[in-house]
């Protein structure tokens, strides 16, 4: 927990200090020092989500509905499928980047920098969240 005292020393000394933006009553304060302005962050987005696939008609909606309390944005990485799998997962709003399968490791290392957040979850299109 932070004292009061130790927020005006923060605030004073740097206003950029991540312990200066902590909402008062998350800081454990009833009121805000009125020399302070306290405006909490906004949420920044950050992850995405990436499901490597091919033909998982069956899986893939399943999977992307499970991630999306989590992800910022999800990503469907495709190795060439033909049952309809891209489809769905750009009916539900997903991006979707294709390329020919070479070998597991080598299409993931391809995939994750197509990935617009800096963190990244792999989801196999079989699993859930």
């Amino acid at each position: 927990m932070t004292s009061l005292g130790s927020q005006r020393r923060h605030a004073e000394h740097d206003l950029h200090c991540p312990i200066c933006a902590i909402p008062p009553r998350a800081a454990g304060l009833t009121e805000p020092p009125s020399d302070l302005d306290f405006q909490p962050r906004p949420p920044t987005p950050v992850l995405t989500v990436l499901i490597p696939a091919k033909n998982e008609r069956l899986n893939i909606r399943p999977c992307i509905e499970s991630a999306r309390s989590i992800a910022d944005e999800i990503l469907v990485a495709d190795s060439g499928s033909t049952d309809g799998t891209l489809e769905i997962a750009r009916q539900l709003g997903c991006r979707t980047v294709e390329r020919e399968l070479v070998d597991f490791s080598d299409f993931k290392n391809w995939a994750i920098p197509q990935a617009k957040y800096p963190w990244v979850l792999v989801l196999d299109a079989d699993e859930r969240v």
